[in-house]
């Protein structure tokens, strides 16, 4: 009966833990699956948003050019109507010179006017010199004009002006005698400063890139501007392939040829004129919101997993050791603790322990009218160094990082902790300013000397750029976040004055 009993009570105790842990699975599989849907929703919906706003983006790009080619067309096919009128051997120079003029005051995007003969010289022009002495017998435009006998506008390459040694593109007509052979052309110049502008107003961050080409594949200017590749031909690219393939107008995920980033285009071909506009916002600046919250998501997810297993495994321990469940407890209760308080990576205190630990000292140092500093520290362009080594490395070098600065401020009361990505704060109470200073240049030597290797800084390898701020508390609770507002002041000024420097508020 006893071993009937015993068999029941274990048969009983391992029903239990086959519940507990088959309730442990469901629930976190549940979860896990939960979040994995809506994170892929949600980015589905930011590039999909994103999608919708390069679209509109284009058109407005598409509407602008053409608008812009358009109002420099009406000038030129009315210049060309009244030099044809008379002939272009019987107008008044001085009193063309003023129609030119007063035609380039009327629309500001017009760089510049140009009337030029069969050989390639300048009649007159919208400038008070006539750039006497100067030929246009070489550009394309007038190439174009001196073998094509047709008269409609002709868009050309962007090219720098010799009448001014700007950036300019070119628009033209076409001039004929009345026998109808070549007289020459007349010529509208639209500075690329003048696109410049326009597509500066456009919001696609940093990273984001807008360009004007020919239908044919030429650049004619590019947001950002590399004088490099204007006038290059871009038609192997990938936005010219997807026109291709897809038509005038289309929106798809592409590397770029030019810094090959990952961008989301839309690019429109003009409905009046052979050109093609394209705007593209890159994939890490579309989705560097979805991430953050991904993270949050994700991060939540774990510490629910996390917490329900161990409420499994309370009740795994309850069923079979009941004896041992307060010390297990009482050292998982501990093991949270540590965690709770310490940044896994680097082994310095975590934010939460700073917060805390700033508002205590603080207190004090109200309390005893002492001084509290506080320097921050930020790696040195360490998104470029995540980029070029990744991120494992990435993480090894904030290890190492830490590292060399835990062991510099030698008090018990001073606190290093990681303030968050590349960021960490050193908390020094009862120190003054010039201590705080000292401190921080010995922070930074101390990750100089390293020389972790970081090809794309400062220097040829990883450094730090720091703020002190120093504060005797008499007034608020305020004043917390000001000491930190004042340290973040002088870490900004010393990246702005070219980082690897010890700057103070």
């Amino acid at each position: 009966m006893f071993q009937s009993l015993s068999r029941k009570l274990i048969s009983k105790r391992r029903t239990l833990i086959f519940k507990a842990v088959l309730f442990i699975v469901l629930v976190s599989n549940s979860l896990i699956v939960l979040v994995a849907w809506d994170s892929w929703q949600a980015r589905k919906n930011k590039l999909r948003e994103f999608e919708i706003s390069t679209m509109n983006m284009a058109r407005a790009l598409a509407q602008h050019a053409s608008a812009t080619i358009g109002s420099t067309d009406n000038i030129l096919a009315g210049l060309v109507e009244r030099i044809e009128e008379k002939g272009i051997n019987n107008f008044v120079p001085s009193s063309l010179h003023e129609f030119l003029v007063s035609r380039v005051a009327d629309q500001p995007i017009v760089g510049g006017l140009f009337v030029i003969d069969q050989n390639g010289h300048p009649l007159v022009t919208s400038y008070i010199d006539a750039a006497r002495g100067i030929s246009y017998e070489d550009r394309q435009y007038f190439l174009h004009h001196k073998t094509n006998n047709h008269r409609s506008l002709y868009i050309g390459p962007a090219v720098k002006s010799k009448s001014t040694n700007h950036w300019v593109l070119t628009v033209s007509r076409r001039l004929d005698h009345p026998d109808g052979k070549f007289a020459g052309l007349v010529l509208a110049t639209i500075p690329l400063d003048y696109f410049k502008n326009f597509y500066d107003s456009f919001d696609i961050s940093t990273s984001g890139a807008i360009f004007l080409a020919s239908s044919d594949g030429i650049m004619l200017t590019r947001r950002p501007f590399v004088e490099d590749v204007i006038g290059t031909s871009v038609v192997k690219g990938p936005v010219f392939t997807e026109y291709r393939n897809k038509g005038p107008v289309g929106t798809a995920m592409l590397v770029a040829a030019v810094d090959k980033t990952e961008r989301l285009y839309s690019y429109r071909l003009l409905d009046d004129y052979p050109l093609l506009v394209s705007v593209a916002i890159a994939k890490n600046d579309i989705l560097s919101g979805w991430r953050t919250q991904t993270i949050r998501h994700v991060t939540l997810c774990i510490v629910l997993i996390f917490l329900i297993t161990l409420f499994g495994i309370y009740l795994v321990v309850q069923i079979n050791q009941k004896e041992n469940t307060e010390l297990k407890l009482r050292e998982a209760k501990q093991e949270l603790e540590a965690l709770a308080s310490e940044d896994s990576l680097t082994k310095l205190a975590n934010r939460r322990k700073f917060d805390a630990t700033l508002k205590t000292e603080f207190d004090r140092a109200l309390r005893s009218k002492s001084e509290l500093s506080l320097v921050m520290i930020d790696v040195d362009r360490f998104k470029q160094y995540n980029d070029i080594y990744g991120h494992p490395a990435g993480d090894e070098c904030l290890r190492k990082i830490a590292e060399a600065i835990r062991n510099i401020p030698g008090r018990p009361a001073d606190l290093c902790a990681r303030y968050g990505g590349e960021e960490i704060a050193v908390l020094l109470p009862d120190s003054d300013l010039a201590g705080a200073i000292a401190i921080a240049h010995r922070i930074r030597a101390a990750v100089e000397e390293f020389k972790i290797p970081h090809s794309s800084n400062v220097a040829p390898y990883a450094t730090i750029s720091l703020g002190v701020a120093s504060i005797r508390p008499t007034m608020s609770q305020a004043d917390i976040k000001f000491l930190v507002k004042l340290a973040d002041q002088a870490l900004y000024k010393a990246k702005a004055e070219g980082r690897n420097r010890v700057c103070i508020a």
